[in-house]
């Protein structure tokens, strides 16, 4: 039998109802997964130039070009740059190390808040390596100056020993 003059029967409504929320479910998850993209990344990478470490990164690159601010972490010293937009543009950012080993995080956060990181570590010549070679390289010339006085100081106490008719072994005259 058919239903009267177009009504329905109040299960059909609910069952209607249940339908249409589940096809609105379906559509606002297919919009997210759709409209959501993955990271971005960039290229980021340090390297040593007059004894300081610059970090660089690709400011044409798409994550850096959306990018509002960013913050760069150095490990070696535990700091935190905030970096603004102009300051990504330029693509750089130079660092004095205390160590050869220095570890940078680069995070970018672009304006609707998607945030892409890169990490590079930095193991190599830097003037901290220049600066305790320099130390060493002194220590060593000390050392040989007081090895050179030693020596003098040797053949004067034997010139004395020669002088007085005495031997470094006699001791008792």
């Amino acid at each position: 039998m058919m239903p009267q003059s177009g009504k329905r029967k109040p299960q059909e409504w609910v069952w209607l109802a249940l339908v249409a929320a589940l096809f609105a479910v379906a559509g606002i998850g297919a919009f997210y997964y759709l409209t959501r993209r993955a990271p971005e990344t960039f290229s980021f990478q340090a390297v040593e130039s007059n004894g300081q470490v610059v970090a660089q990164w690709d400011p044409r690159s798409p994550a850096i070009k959306n990018a509002k601010r960013a913050t760069l972490e150095i490990s070696e010293s535990t700091s935190l740059l905030n970096l603004d937009a102009s300051q990504l543009r330029g693509g750089t950012a130079v660092y004095k190390p205390k160590s050869d080993d220095v570890s940078l995080r680069l995070t970018v956060i672009s304006a609707n808040g998607q945030s892409a990181e890169q990490t590079v570590r930095f193991v190599g010549h830097t003037a901290a390596s220049d600066a305790a070679k320099k130390a060493a390289d002194d220590l060593a010339t000390q050392l040989r100056q007081a090895n050179a006085r030693a020596d003098q100081l040797q053949q004067q106490l034997r010139a004395l020993h020669q002088q007085c008719d005495v031997g470094p072994d006699d001791t008792d005259r």
